[in-house]
């Protein structure tokens, strides 16, 4: 009786394999072929990322030497017009120091002119500039 139970609960074919049985050795193969195919589109997914992200970086990489070539042409366009500003400023005060000098030359040699003319009239300026002088310092001082 036990035998007949046992063919009926099993397989058709005789190897006393229950559906619960069959039903595991199922899932367990559509889990291992779930895996193997879900592995498959990962490390496709995978390619693909590093493929993608390969070219953003070639990309940025591109960009980025355009950027510091930009940058370098740029500061070097900032010399050269900052070393014109220099020399053009450089230039203006070397003229302006020489009329200077020309001018005081030029007041130097009227004064010594004007002091031989009225060597009198000299001494007295000399003497109230050196008095003024005196007072300011003597003031200054605090005495």
């Amino acid at each position: 009786m036990t035998d007949q139970n046992d063919n009926h609960r099993g397989d058709p074919r005789g190897d006393n394999v229950t559906p619960i049985d069959r039903a595991r050795q199922a899932m367990s193969q559509t889990v291992d072929k779930t895996r193997e195919a879900m592995g498959d589109q990962l490390g496709v997914a995978r390619e693909r990322f590093q493929d993608v992200a390969d070219q953003v970086g070639e990309r940025l990489g591109d960009r980025g030497e355009e950027v510091r070539e930009e940058v370098r042409r740029r500061a070097d366009r900032a010399k050269v017009v900052a070393r014109e500003q220099l020399s053009a400023r450089s230039e203006q005060l070397r003229e302006g120091y020489e009329r200077l000098h020309d001018n005081v030359g030029v007041a130097s040699d009227d004064l010594a002119s004007y002091a031989r003319n009225h060597p009198g009239r000299a001494v007295l300026i000399a003497a109230a500039a050196g008095f003024l002088l005196g007072l300011l310092f003597r003031g200054s001082r605090g005495d």
